[in-house]
């Protein structure tokens, strides 16, 4: 029994090791969609990461299926006569396994650390200790391993619930727990980072918004675009480099919103400098944020309209 369990165990940290992968290297874009509100990239994001673990789960379990009598050999050199069946038995729960830690990480990143932890926890916790002890003196060695199963499936049911719970208090439209933010792009461009440039995509910025109704914020937009394109361009000019500027200008219901996506060296708008050149740009933004992710700055500048403060 516990050279079944022993395996089990270590069968349990190589399948973990593929799930939490999953979860934690969409981790990072997660986050840049989150912070750019852009809600329906975020969706995409999550249901290619659920199908890309969900393949590994099909796989994993599929070898497991089929060649129990191997993985046990790689363990126990003479294998374990009748024992086969224990090892697709813990294999079923593959599955809510790789759920529950992909939807961890996800509620993490859009600040639903509720349901994450309580996921977290009863997994771990709060339904596999009862249920070990439970089933193990009820059914031996079976319960044991049905523990595992039951405590992973009883944690994907506690995550809907209060997925559930949560999307009816706070009026979201699924279990994700996203809001609705319809966005209409009107610009989207790569440019270098020099002061020439800087002053041609805010010219551009500008023509953009006045086209698409949103005037009111076209100048105080279109400025704060120049302000960090030309700090970055001073910044990088005895660096040796090029540096692009991925400038995407969008309008939400409640503000315009221009991410400014570079690869220069890590430098943060929102800190005061006593030479800081952009006192402009967080003059006219109702909001600032910025962080450094994969290798980027990533800045993210929101106008809204004068009447939005009346």
């Amino acid at each position: 029994g516990i050279a079944v369990l022993t395996v089990c165990g270590n069968i349990q940290l190589l399948v973990v090791a593929f799930f939490s992968a999953g979860g934690q290297a969409a981790m990072p874009m997660e986050g840049v969609l989150y912070g750019e509100r852009d809600f329906s990239g975020l969706r995409l994001l999550l249901h290619y990461t659920l199908r890309v673990v969900g393949v590994c789960v099909v796989a994993l379990v599929a070898i497991v299926w089929l060649f129990p009598g191997q993985i046990f050999a790689l363990f126990v050199p003479d294998g374990i006569e009748g024992a086969d069946w224990f090892l697709r038995l813990y294999a079923l729960g593959f599955a809510p396994l790789a759920l529950n830690y992909v939807m961890t990480y996800y509620y993490n990143t859009i600040q639903q650390r509720v349901i994450a932890t309580a996921l977290t926890l009863a997994e771990n916790l709060v339904f596999y200790l009862p249920l070990i002890w439970v089933l193990t003196n009820a059914f031996g060695l079976v319960g044991a391993i049905a523990s595992f199963v039951c405590a992973e499936l009883l944690a994907t049911c506690l995550m809907v619930v209060m997925a559930a719970l949560a999307r009816r208090k706070g009026g979201f439209g699924d279990m994700l727990l996203l809001p609705e933010a319809p966005r209409e792009l009107v610009f989207d461009a790569t440019v270098p980072a020099t002061g020439d440039d800087a002053a041609y995509v805010a010219r551009c910025v500008k023509a953009a918004l006045d086209r698409s109704g949103a005037a009111e914020v076209s100048v105080r937009t279109a400025v704060g675009v120049e302000e960090i394109i030309a700090s970055t361009a001073e910044l990088e000019a005895n660096g040796g480099r090029e540096v692009l500027f991925d400038v995407r200008v969008s309008v939400l219901p409640d503000c315009t919103q221009v991410v400014l996506r570079d690869n220069g060296a890590p430098f943060d708008p929102t800190c005061n400098e006593p030479d800081e050149r952009i006192a402009t740009l967080v003059a006219v933004a109702s909001n600032v944020k910025h962080n450094y992710v994969i290798g980027m700055n990533q800045t993210i500048i929101e106008v809204q309209a004068k009447s939005a403060f009346a």
